[in-house]
């Protein structure tokens, strides 16, 4: 496995401050009480709306509430893409190498980059929360391309992952970008809503009481907002929390990656026990996402001062 390259002095600013752009969808009260309750617990009430579907008795059962658009032009290749684990960097090999810088132990994937906080320490998480501006893709002018920015628990160490966020799709040079949700294995992706570049858009998943809320709220147009509760339909043990950049498995293999640029996520909030802290409040991990040569694909910048920022840029396709 060839040496990990972690970008170095792109993590300028602090954190966001929280709480502003909310717009409540008043239509469904009875879920009011529980996703206050979870945005209360991460200091940030005024970013989680009122949910956008039914309870699931099991993984996808809210799908088709929280996938109103999906019958209204959504691409047809994005109907069976899976959001999954960490790829190893070389067959047979595991995605964690042993070097550390500043206490981060560092890691390569073919399909990760950005940070998980892990169970090394013994750590289960519930909250897991950030906010990033939608970035704009450069797209070929043939083929598809696919990239995923999310937030999610679990995937680092297991094979579950509950998660949410946003995408960008080329179609032979025409981008199209959307907000989503996945309990993977479970599910396919669930894609909701059609977002737009430049969109501020803060994700959370919260597990409560053997339930997780999954919520992404698009403070620039809330129209495209949504929260949907779903439970485990296998064991999930909630051994780390995720802030990705993914290069998508579809039914042909991995995608390849359009030009996002950098994707700066802020905000970066964690819970573990009793404790709400940022990312290297626990035992974190940067993911460096590399081809099967080692080459960079996505680099990651080193955490803020806060520990709650950090920019991913796009170096390569595939």
């Amino acid at each position: 496995m060839a040496e990990q390259v972690v970008s170095e002095g792109r993590a300028g600013a602090g954190d966001m401050p929280r709480g502003g752009g909310s717009e409540r969808r008043g239509r469904r009260g009875a879920r009011r009480g529980r996703v206050g309750a979870a945005a209360a617990a991460f200091g940030a009430a005024g970013l989680l709306a009122a949910a956008a579907s039914g309870a699931g008795g099991g993984a996808g059962t809210a799908a088709a509430a929280a996938r109103g658009p999906a019958s209204r032009g959504v691409p047809a290749a994005l109907t069976s893409v899976h959001f999954g684990s960490p790829n190893a960097a070389a067959p047979g090999r595991a995605p964690l190498v042993g070097l550390r810088v500043r206490g981060t132990a560092q890691a390569e994937s073919t399909n990760w980059a950005g940070y998980a906080d892990d169970n090394s320490a013994g750590n289960t998480y519930t909250q897991v929360q950030a906010t990033w501006v939608q970035p704009a893709v450069s797209c070929n002018p043939t083929g598809q391309e696919l990239a995923a920015f999310w937030v999610g628990l679990d995937g680092f160490n297991d094979g579950t992952v509950e998660q949410d966020g946003s995408l960008a799709y080329c179609d032979n040079g025409v981008a199209s970008y959307y907000d989503w949700w996945e309990m993977y294995p479970a599910n396919a992706v669930q894609i909701v809503a059609p977002v737009s570049p430049g969109d501020t858009l803060s994700s959370f998943v919260v597990y409560s009481n053997g339930a997780y809320d999954l919520h992404v709220e698009d403070q620039t147009n809330p129209s495209a907002s949504f929260t949907t509760t779903q439970r485990c339909s296998s064991t999930c043990s909630n051994s780390s929390a995720e802030w990705i950049a993914e290069r998508p498995s579809t039914s042909t293999g991995l995608a390849v990656l359009p030009d996002f640029g950098k994707w700066s996520v802020i905000g970066a909030r964690v819970r573990s026990g009793g404790v709400l802290g940022v990312i290297d409040s626990f035992p974190d991990v940067a993911l460096t996402m590399v081809d099967t040569s080692g080459s960079t694909l996505v680099g990651v910048s080193p955490l803020n001062s806060v520990g709650g920022h950090f920019v991913a840029t796009w170096y390569r396709s595939s």
